[in-house]
């Protein structure tokens, strides 16, 4: 306990030294204004539930490739290979620190666009997981990287692959398998929480959702394994 608290510590460190906080609050005032525009045409909930998505999936998968890839490129990654228990409080740290800050991010985001009347506890779950979910997906991505530019391309395809089921929330496509997707579920837990289409609590989508954290979280613990023993 005291290992992985002493990595959380750390990951806040970096996050300050590598000015990510900064970048956060900076594209979450972006998306403040951005979304003073585009409730103009109306949906306002739909706008501000892919605002929401989009701001934690961001933190979350692209903060966790910059800060490994910063740490790969400084050696320091080496240590956390001594055990497998430790490799395990270097990712859960990593993850933690990310959803937290996506998790403030994104409230304060939509508490900024839609008021104080949303269902505070759901959506803190909500924008908690989706931020984890994606910062996983960041590991399985840049487990095996060695440099950013290489990461931006499958980043790109994998967060447009995540957000089809937004096609059939905003009407433009019907989308059959859509409970398929971990981001529909996501999108079940804000939609609730804003008070928008959702009347009853989701908790099959919670539990397919924290599903879905458990086992990105250790397909991305797996790739990282497998790329230090393929590198020895």
């Amino acid at each position: 306990m005291t290992q992985f608290i002493n990595m959380l510590q750390w990951e806040g460190i970096l996050l300050l030294r590598y000015k990510l906080v900064q970048v956060s609050v900076l594209v979450t005032a972006l998306y403040i204004g951005l979304f003073q525009v585009l409730k103009l045409l109306g949906n306002s909930e739909l706008f501000a539930m892919l605002l929401t998505l989009n701001d934690p999936a961001l933190i979350g998968m692209l903060f966790v490739a910059v800060t490994i890839l910063f740490e790969r490129e400084s050696g320091s990654l080496n240590a956390v290979f001594v055990s497998p228990l430790r490799l395990h409080a270097y990712l859960s740290a990593k993850l933690l620190s990310l959803a937290l800050l996506g998790t403030i991010c994104g409230w304060a985001m939509t508490v900024a666009l839609l008021g104080t009347g949303i269902q505070h506890f759901g959506f803190l779950i909500a924008c908690f997981l989706i931020t984890w979910l994606f910062g996983c997906l960041g590991i399985i991505l840049v487990a095996p990287m060695r440099r950013f530019v290489d990461f931006l391309l499958p980043m790109a395809g994998i967060l447009m692959l995540m957000i089809v089921p937004l096609l059939d929330w905003f009407g433009i496509a019907t989308i059959p398998g859509k409970w398929l997707f971990p981001m529909e579920h996501g999108l079940q837990l804000l939609a609730w929480s804003m008070n928008f289409k959702v009347q009853s609590f989701p908790w099959l989508s919670l539990g397919l959702l924290i599903a879905a954290c458990i086992a990105s979280y250790f397909w991305g613990y797996t790739r990282f394994v497998n790329d230090k023993t393929r590198r020895k």
